[in-house]
């Protein structure tokens, strides 16, 4: 099997933060060239919802799939993959890097809807409805993304019509796991919601660091706000207290966790599904354009 590289019709550029050493330039990553479905990017794009249910797995041959219809592209930090209003014709998973998810309200203020990472999906919506975009996706950090076009999505489900079912049925779960999860933090109070979204957080981005679990959000403070759907002075009271608690440190961009037990028994009084830590990207993914 040949595998070619189809570069992004819109070649991001090369740049990154000066001094965060986190947000490495693409000409540091390995080469954007093409790949076996072996290797580490096709790993993770087997592991997203597109390709991860077993019907998939079974009906795909899934190097040819790579090969033939998924083309590669790297974004650098502050890089909009995506904005509101733009015509939607590309469904994206990200490979690696972490992408703000998010939406402008008609009084032009944005409101965060989510933070994604490696395995997520964004856009998908455009692809079965040919309306525009109705978020933006931005690059919090150096990104790389494998992409779809919306007649690569129509091929696939022609040639195998199960996978427009289970496609359907993900995007039901993204649907219904928003629902819920409005409905919970409208009856919990802040320091609930906070407590919610670091765990979340942890979960899906933490890493293991000398006993204690560090998290790099990237989000402002003001941001991280809006996903506790909370305002920002009533979410500093509360992350002020769990630090006067000692269940956490704050430092910009993240958090340094030093109780994640403690910080899920209080988000579990009011989401009880945290008991048994499912948590992962249907539970704080928005079904997106």
């Amino acid at each position: 099997m040949k595998y070619t590289y189809r570069p992004c019709s819109q070649p991001p550029l090369v740049h990154a933060a000066r001094g965060d050493r986190q947000l490495a330039t693409v000409a540091q990553l390995p080469p954007l060239r093409a790949a076996s479905p072996s290797s580490a990017w096709a790993s993770v794009l087997s592991q997203s919802w597109l390709l991860d249910e077993p019907t998939a797995r079974d009906a795909l041959h899934i190097d040819e799939v790579f090969a033939t219809y998924f083309h590669l592209a790297d974004f650098p930090s502050g890089k909009q993959i995506y904005h509101q209003g733009d015509p939607g014709d590309r469904v994206y998973v990200i490979i690696s890097g972490l992408v703000k998810v998010s939406c402008t309200l008609a009084n032009g203020s944005e409101v965060v809807r989510g933070l994604m990472g490696a395995g997520d999906v964004v856009g998908e919506l455009a692809v079965f409805d040919p309306g525009p975009r109705s978020q933006t996706a931005m690059c919090q950090t150096l990104v790389r993304a494998a992409w779809l076009t919306r007649e690569s999505v129509r091929r696939l489900t022609r040639q195998h019509p199960d996978l427009a079912q289970r496609w359907l049925q993900a995007l039901a779960v993204h649907i219904r796991s928003r629902e819920a999860e409005i409905a919970n933090m409208l009856a919990a109070d802040v320091s609930t919601r906070v407590a919610r979204q670091i765990v979340l957080l942890a979960e899906r981005f933490g890493e293991s660091a000398d006993g204690y679990v560090r998290v790099r959000h990237t989000l402002t403070r003001h941001e991280f706000a809006q996903l506790a759907g909370a305002r920002r002075e009533a979410v500093s009271q509360a992350l002020a207290k769990f630090v006067e608690r000692g269940l956490l440190i704050t430092t910009p961009g993240g958090f340094d966790i030093l109780d994640l037990s403690e910080l899920r028994r209080r988000a579990h009084s009011a989401f009880p599904e945290l008991q048994t830590s499912v948590i992962g990207r249907f539970d704080t993914a928005v079904a997106q354009r």
